[in-house]
């Protein structure tokens, strides 16, 4: 008998429909098209409600990521600095406002830590700010 998912690369990419085929590979595909519509059909539920409890399974899980790097980005003006032009000066005892302050004209790129096990950014209070990870599916294909 030949089997058509010996490794992942071999999966068709829908869960449902590599059930199918797994179904009916332990059958023949001969024995398959052979089958009445109900059986077909019968095969078909049966795929279907093994890919919901796969995926209500996965849904339940709990993951931890523990290497992981991102990026984030501060926009141009976000940054304020001490700086710049300041108003002629006043009366003693009056502030000197600032006129123009100082910003930051390009994006300013900078790595995020997210692991809490690879502290890539070497920062010591890392460990502390990461938070624990909660993984959902946003899309699920039927």
């Amino acid at each position: 008998m030949a089997l058509r998912l010996r490794q992942p690369i071999d999966s068709s990419g829908d869960l449902r429909q590599d059930l199918k085929q797994i179904a009916i590979d332990r059958i023949g595909q001969d024995e398959y098209d052979n089958l009445d519509t109900i059986s077909k059909q019968k095969i078909d539920e049966f795929t279907k409600e093994q890919t919901i409890a796969t995926q209500a399974f996965l849904q339940r899980q709990e993951l931890n990521i523990t290497d992981m790097e991102a990026y984030g980005q501060i926009l141009p003006g976000q940054i304020k600095v001490l700086g710049g032009l300041t108003a002629p000066s006043g009366p003693p005892g009056v502030p000197v406002a600032l006129v123009n302050p100082a910003t930051n004209t390009t994006p300013i790129k900078f790595r995020v830590q997210i692991s809490d096990r690879s502290n890539k950014v070497g920062l010591p209070e890392v460990g502390r700010m990461v938070k624990r990870t909660l993984v959902r599916f946003v899309r699920i294909f039927f």
